[in-house]
Parts: structure tokens; sequence; C-alpha cells
């Protein structure tokens, strides 16, 4: 059992952000027939923009549904890693919940806080993943 660190999960997690973001940016495409929107106001905007508000939940909605029910997300099914609990059964919503939402201090400082917390733990855990005793492993498949 090899608990995964930094280099894999991040490319698992770029190809996650490609999925993402490309699917996103065609469903806005359908609806508005435009790639951009004018932002009137950047520091508002995110925070107040029923659009982005409903992206940032499909979002995390995505990692939650996907590490809870699967294990894994497109990313890190083509990694090859899984999501699951510290003693081997899988992940479940509730904890890939937990994870998830400990993403908004997980990726401060663009990741770097959880670089260096993988980096740093025995079972190479981030915060969300210590907080909800998960581990990411080598899949078997």
């Amino acid at each position: 059992m090899e608990c995964q660190g930094v280099r894999i999960r991040v490319i698992a997690q770029i190809i996650d952000n490609v999925v993402l973001f490309a699917s996103l940016g065609l469903f806005h495409f359908a609806v508005f027939g435009t790639w951009i929107r004018p932002i009137p106001d950047v520091a508002t905007t995110f925070a107040t923009d029923p659009i982005c508000l409903s992206f940032l939940a499909v979002y995390f909605i995505y990692f939650i549904v996907l590490e809870g029910t699967v294990g894994a997300t497109i990313g890190k099914l083509v990694c090859k890693i899984r999501v699951k609990k510290e003693y081997g059964d899988a992940c479940g919503i509730w904890k890939a919940f937990v994870k998830n939402i400990l993403r908004v201090v997980d990726g401060l400082a663009f990741y770097l806080v959880d670089m260096i917390l993988i980096s740093r733990s025995d079972k190479k855990q981030r915060l969300g993943d210590k907080i909800a005793k998960i581990i990411v492993l080598r899949s078997v498949n």
C-alpha cells in the first residue's frame, strides 16, 4: 500500500482542471454564445455572480461525487490513483465532502500549503486528507 505524493497528484489535478474548465467553457459557449463574458468588477463578481458561483459548485461537486462514489476523478483514473479511507475501504460521500471542502485551505498560495503538507506527511496527506482520514493510493487496476 503505497501512498502517492505530490507529483502524481499534481498531474491528476491538472487533468481534472482541463476536463472541468473545458466542459464548463463549452457549456458557457452553448448557453451564452461566447467564450468570455465581460466582468465589470473582478473583486465582487466571483462572490456574487450566479454563473461564477454555479461553476464553483460544479467544481466541488465533481470532486465530491466522483471521489465519494468511484474513488477517483477522471484525472486520478488516468494517473491510476485512488482515494480510500486510511484502513482501505471506499471513501464515501461524507469523507469526500470533508476532504474537498478543505481545498480552500489546501489551495492557498497556489496549492503550496497542499504540497508542503503532502511532502512532510508519512502518509502523503494534505489537510483535507488528514481530517477526513483518507489516503491516496496507487490503483491496482
